[in-house]
């Protein structure tokens, strides 16, 4: 029997190995492959205005020089294009730059292409995937052309090309592509990859005793943090994607993959420091499942990623501890991890990385350091530490965790020498692959980092101090506990248990990360940004088990065992009015402003679709009017035919809702300020005693098969009655706010007709009155998402349910004086 199950445990490995980490690897390695251009040229069709010649480079590496280029005069002909070639040369590239202009001006392409030696064809190319780089005001397509407007003064301005746009159309089959068979083989790879780690800590809770009280505590944690964020998103709502949401999914992902040219290579390239290949997977997946883009959608996803990330911590934390102090742990984690200190990363789509680094750290961490080298769940953690890499820029550091881990179980049982040294392989690993991976210095961030010792000291203990990161002297107290418990385990000779080992290791990942924050952030001391903030609040749960198991250890007199919870109660209550004042700070200050911009982002965007005034439009800054720096750019997208077609339900036109004629609808056409659409009112004609009814002219969907409506009243309510009625079988479904979202305008998502249907809208009441603004099409996914955000306070009573049934089961067992067989964790 033993050797039989020893067959299938090494077949369920050699599976893992096959199906999930060998594509992961395979991606990995084919994305080092450069492009060869295919032989030919690359001809432009276009009109200057300003300049004298255009002038193409390219390289294989990220540097250009004037070897490597080809130059073409321009001839500034009105109405007469140009027709230019630039010979492409026959080895790998990485990019090539295009200098439209030798100076300031304009420059109109009607058409890009690359043609072989006989003139033919080889692939089309949209002008409005090229990058700006210098001194380029704007991209907009003009028709069937894209005009490109250099900034003022301009004496170089460039653009930039990834080579594969130079190669042949990519085919379903080509593995160097992200086409939707290999982004179907990837994603399932990386979603394998974190259900069997997943999947084995689950195995690993119930192999032991596990009692309801304690599922309890760990579903709490789960849901405490999905119904926070939920409740942030409802509060402060974020529809439109922001800053670099823009050229880092639309112009980096979404435009190459509607054109067949989004390669794996670009997955993994550097955004800023970081390589987020995680990121872009999920973001790519949400869009070809979703067909929309929706930041509201992504933040779901992301709630849900880091509810599992803290329901991980808590159950290693627990399992660690031999599962005991299930309840402290709970809160800790909770306490860490739902709060809305870390603004920036809740708010935002396109911050998943921070949540992939923690899930995958944590995953690594226990994975690795509860269980033997070469087990199954050790190369499942071995899997995870690699794949930290390419999350966010600090990934690399979980082998500082594992080390630290290793080291500690090694020098208990200085003898057992091999698990050590294929850990340390291992890691050697993992390390040399991140060291490869990282960034090199960026020279227009060099101003983030801490000039001097004295700045990097500062932000150093600011970022150990959490939550009170306003002063950094409390880094001394908030990691006093940790520091006990190194002295302790220096005294009794390093040997450990494993509750040890893995909270030092997990302190050592939390230190490093800080000391990576205050060395690349941390110019003049600076107060670390939010979105570190959820890497940094681990120390508090840290400090917070290292204080539980200084006074809760074996051994220790009951009077300190009595006073040391005592100490427990105080410590997590000072941290809690810590966490509280830090998110009441950020959602004064961050938290208001962009709920503030996102309004004025509706507005803007909204009317410039509706308008197309150009010169209005790039009249607007950002943050504070747009939500990208440049107005050029952002308008050059706005207007491509393949980003109207996935723009969130919040930006998108709405359907050309007009009264049917013959019908004086007493419902007033009502236009504001804030809403550039508009919409029809019953209160707008003689108040809420008014009646009236409204019919619209026929309708249809076209892109997706739901309707987002916005409402205000009660339609539904006795007397009110908003519905669309389905032409030919008269078939209605009716249109009402769900119960409990609010007041103010809110959104309605309903089934749209398969036939085409009107809107009907009856006000039979004299004392209420509602309105309503042309639908706008949505995803399923979308709806969905924001089905969610709206039934917020469901979630919150959910999880406020079963962390009393948690705390009562405690208080009850406590009260009865059970205690719970003790359990002493060993490795697998």
């Amino acid at each position: 029997m033993r050797e039989v199950a020893a067959t299938r445990r090494r077949a369920a490995v050699t599976a893992v190995l096959l199906v999930i980490v060998a594509p992961l690897f395979a991606v990995a390695i084919i994305s080092t492959f450069l492009f060869t251009p295919a032989p030919g040229y690359l001809e432009f069709e276009l009109e200057a205005t300003g300049g004298t010649a255009a002038q193409l480079f390219w390289t294989s590496t990220l540097a250009f020089n004037e070897h490597d280029s080809a130059v073409v005069p321009l001839h500034q002909r009105p109405g007469a294009p140009d027709r230019v070639r630039f010979p492409l040369p026959s080895r790998p590239l990485e990019l090539v730059r295009f200098d439209p202009l030798d100076g300031a001006g304009e420059i109109l392409i009607h058409s890009m292409r690359v043609v072989d030696a006989g003139g033919r064809t080889v692939r089309d190319i949209d002008p409005m995937v090229m990058s700006a780089l210098n001194q380029i005001e704007s991209l907009t397509p003009e028709g069937d052309a894209v005009r490109i407007r250099t900034t003022a003064g301009a004496n170089d301005p460039m653009l930039l090309l990834r080579s594969q746009w130079l190669t042949a159309p990519t085919r379903w089959n080509r593995v160097q592509f992200v086409t939707p068979f290999s982004l179907a083989l990837i994603a399932a790879a990386a979603g394998g990859l974190l259900l069997v780690a997943l999947g084995l800590m689950v195995r690993d809770v119930t192999a032991g005793p596990v009692t309801l009280r304690d599922l309890l505590w760990l579903t709490t944690v789960f849901l405490v943090v999905v119904a926070a964020k939920l409740t942030l998103l409802r509060l402060y709502p974020m529809p439109v994607p922001f800053w670099d949401q823009w050229d880092g999914e639309v112009a980096n992902l979404y435009l190459p993959y509607a054109n067949g040219a989004l390669t794996w290579r670009q997955m993994f390239t550097l955004h800023n420091e970081h390589r987020i290949f995680f990121t872009r997977v999920l973001a790519v997946v949400l869009l070809a499942l979703n067909g929309q883009w929706d930041p509201h959608l992504q933040i779901v996803v992301n709630i849900a990623l880091h509810a599992l990330a803290a329901l991980v911590l808590a159950a290693s934390l627990w399992l660690a501890a031999g599962r005991r102090w299930l309840m402290p742990i709970a809160i800790a984690v909770a306490l860490a991890v739902a709060p809305p200190f870390a603004l920036e990363n809740t708010l935002a789509g396109f911050q998943s990385g921070f949540y992939f680094l923690v899930l995958f750290s944590a995953l690594a961490l226990w994975l690795m350091s509860a269980h033997r080298p070469g087990t199954g769940s050790w190369i499942a953690g071995w899997a995870c530490a690699l794949a930290a890499v390419v999350t966010v820029a600090g990934g690399i550091l979980g082998v500082v965790a594992v080390g630290v881990a290793a080291g500690l179980a090694w020098l208990s049982r200085p003898r057992a020498w091999r698990p050590l040294a294929a850990t340390a392989a291992a890691l050697a690993v993992v390390a040399a692959i991140g060291f490869a991976a990282m960034s090199p210095a960026l020279q227009y961030h060099d101003y983030l980092k801490a000039e001097t010792w004295f700045a990097f000291r500062v932000a150093f203990e600011r970022d150990l101090a959490f939550p009170w990161v306003l002063t950094p002297g409390a880094s001394v107290v908030m990691w006093l506990p940790v520091l006990v418990l190194v002295g302790v385990v220096a005294v009794t000779k390093f040997r450990t248990v494993l509750f040890e080992q893995y909270l030092l290791g997990l302190g050592a990942w939390v230190a490093v990360q800080a000391a990576a924050v205050a060395y690349s952030r941390g110019a003049s001391g600076a107060i670390p940004a939010s979105r570190y903030l959820d890497l940094l609040s681990v120390g508090f749960v840290v400090n917070t088990m290292a204080l539980i198991a200084l006074v809760g250890g074996p051994g220790r007199a009951p009077w300190l065992r009595k006073a040391g919870w005592v100490a427990i109660a105080l410590w997590i209550g000072a941290g809690a009015v810590g966490i509280d004042r830090l998110s009441e700070h950020m959602l004064v200050t961050d938290g208001q402003e962009r709920r503030q911009w996102m309004r004025t982002y509706v507005r803007n965007v909204r009317e410039f679709l509706l308008t197309d005034n150009l010169a209005g439009f790039l009249r607007k800054t950002g943050p504070q009017e747009i939500p990208y720096y440049s107005a050029g750019m952002l308008a050059g997208w706005l207007r491509d035919p393949v980003v109207r077609r996935i723009l969130p339900a919040s930006l998108r036109l709405p359907l050309d809702v007009k009264p049917k004629p013959g019908i004086t609808p007493t419902f007033a056409r009502s236009t504001v300020a804030t809403d550039p659409v508009g919409g029809w009112d019953s209160y707008a004609v003689g108040g809420a005693a008014a009646q009236g009814r409204f019919e619209s002219d026929p309708l249809s969907c076209g892109a997706f098969h739901r309707l987002r409506f916005e409402t205000t009243g009660l339609p539904g309510a006795p007397g009110l009655r908003l519905v669309l009625r389905e032409a030919g079988s008269g078939r209605e479904t009716a249109i009402a706010p769900l119960f409990g979202s609010g007041s103010g305008w809110r959104s309605v998502h309903v089934a749209c007709p398969p036939r085409p249907f009107v809107i009907v809208a009856e006000d039979a009441s004299p004392t209420s009155s509602f309105g309503f603004r042309p639908p706008t099409e949505i995803a399923w996914g979308s709806a969905v998402a924001e089905t969610l955000i709206q039934r917020a306070s469901w979630v919150t009573g959910l999880a406020a349910a079963v962390t009393l049934a948690a705390l009562a089961m405690t208080i009850r067992e406590s009260i009865g004086g059970r205690r719970r067989p003790q359990h002493t964790p060993v490795a697998a």
